[in-house]
């Protein structure tokens, strides 16, 4: 008998049935003010098979100290929002923020099961003892710039950690603040002369106390509560300081008299350049140049035999304020010989 064979296909190997795990989280971030440690992250959208995640979990997170690899949870049960954005504040006690060490957080993304695949990234936070937030903080608008004045507070005495105060500035208004100096910390009256200011702009200043210390051979640091903000308009209300070092000397020759004048430059951050102001005895001084000049000297031809001239020079700054006088130099022109 003949049997008739026909083609089929072959089917394919059984697949197990998915677990639903959500995938890791990847981009779990920490940043910690004062007490409270804030954790952001994105929660998985799909799960360790590529599926959709259709019924979503709870996210867990866990809390070590510096290098411990488990995951000890400290809470368990925040909705997971698939695929966005979520955050998480642990608030951290008062014995704990006296402990000089590094915090570790991990989250874990829960089927409903509650079963999760490994930890998500680690996200660390050095904690320990740090200073109150500065005292009395003020603005001092000066000429050359802005002087930060605050109160220091007695650091504490331990032996791992050093502390310091770290001074802040932006344009005012901007959410971006960049840090200018740090100083070491003290009991008492502190000051910062911030000179890199430009006049016509406005800007915060901020302050806060920093703790520093060493483990395993990296370097952290402990950010206390800040000052609140102060805010300082820093406009060009003050005058360049007046010339120093004028000389005046006869320079003529028969027929050609004339005095030249030399003086020292004006450190002034925007000067514009220099005023030249002569008088004779009891009289009023009259500027002798029409124009500023960029120099530090000047060729005054208009004098006359036997008499007997007064000078002073001024310095004006890029939005025409202008110094006081310098200190008085004189010559006299010798008087025509018969």
């Amino acid at each position: 008998m003949l049997v008739a064979l026909s083609g089929c296909a072959t089917p394919d190997a059984p697949q197990p049935p998915s677990l639903r795990i959500p995938s890791p989280v990847t981009d779990l971030r920490a940043t910690r003010t004062g007490d409270r440690v804030t954790l952001s992250w994105t929660a998985p959208a799909q799960t360790t098979d590529d599926e959709n995640i259709k019924r979503p979990g709870t996210i867990r997170v866990c809390r070590d100290v510096e290098a411990a690899t488990a995951c000890t949870p400290i809470v368990s049960d925040i909705p997971a929002l698939v695929g966005k954005a979520q955050q998480y504040t642990d608030t951290l006690s008062a014995e704990q923020m006296q402990h000089t060490t590094v915090l570790v957080y991990h989250v874990q993304a829960l089927n409903p099961a509650g079963r999760a695949d490994q930890a998500s990234n680690p996200a660390t936070v050095p904690i320990g003892p740090t200073l109150p937030a500065p005292a009395a903080l003020r603005l001092e608008s000066t000429r050359s710039g802005v002087i930060v004045h605050w109160r220091g507070a007695a650091a504490p005495k331990t032996a791992d950690l050093d502390f310091s105060y770290r001074i802040l500035r932006r344009d005012a208004g901007s959410a971006n603040w960049a840090a200018l100096a740090t100083i070491p910390a003290a009991d008492g009256d502190l000051a910062y002369s911030d000179t890199t200011p430009v006049f016509g702009h406005d800007y915060d200043y901020a302050a806060l106390g920093i703790s520093h210390f060493s483990r395993t051979g990296k370097d952290y640091e402990v950010e206390g509560d800040a000052a609140a903000p102060q805010t300082i308009a820093f406009r060009d209300v003050f005058p360049p300081g007046a010339p120093a070092g004028l000389q005046a000397v006869y320079a003529g020759v028969p027929g050609q008299d004339a005095i030249d004048l030399s003086w020292n430059p004006e450190q002034e951050r925007e000067l514009a350049g220099y005023n030249v102001y002569r008088h004779e005895q009891g009289g009023n001084p009259s500027r002798l140049n029409s124009e500023l000049l960029p120099g530090t000297s000047y060729h005054d031809s208009h004098v006359l035999p036997g008499r007997k001239y007064f000078y002073s020079i001024t310095a004006v700054d890029a939005h025409g304020v202008e110094s006081k006088p310098s200190e008085e130099a004189s010559e006299s022109v010798p008087a025509v010989q018969k």
